[in-house]
């Protein structure tokens, strides 16, 4: 078994307090939460999200929503039927191209 260390942090209490709610609803504790960070920060040898001044793009991005909104309606309409080709499913959609 490896040698295990402890490690001690300050942090806000409001902070420490969200960070252990969103891990318990992932089914973790908080210390669980901060050795999978630490797992992926050294297996990505860097930090394992984006970190950026910018805005970044929401995820899903606006055309994806796009899509669930036709795709939601387009059932909705009750035309549930199959393609056999992508040809035959883009004839569907309203695309000027």
């Amino acid at each position: 078994m490896s040698k295990t260390t402890s490690l001690a942090l300050r942090l806000d209490a409001d902070l420490k307090e969200q960070a252990s709610s969103v891990a318990e609803a992932l089914g973790m504790d908080l210390t669980t939460a901060i050795r999978l960070y630490l797992t992926q920060l050294v297996f990505h040898k860097g930090i394992p999200f984006s970190i950026a001044l910018e805005k970044q793009e929401s995820i899903p991005n606006a055309e994806t929503v796009e899509a669930f909104k036709w795709t939601e309606n387009y059932i909705k309409s009750g035309k549930k039927k199959g393609f056999r080709t992508p040809k035959d499913l883009y004839k569907t959609w309203d695309l000027d191209a």
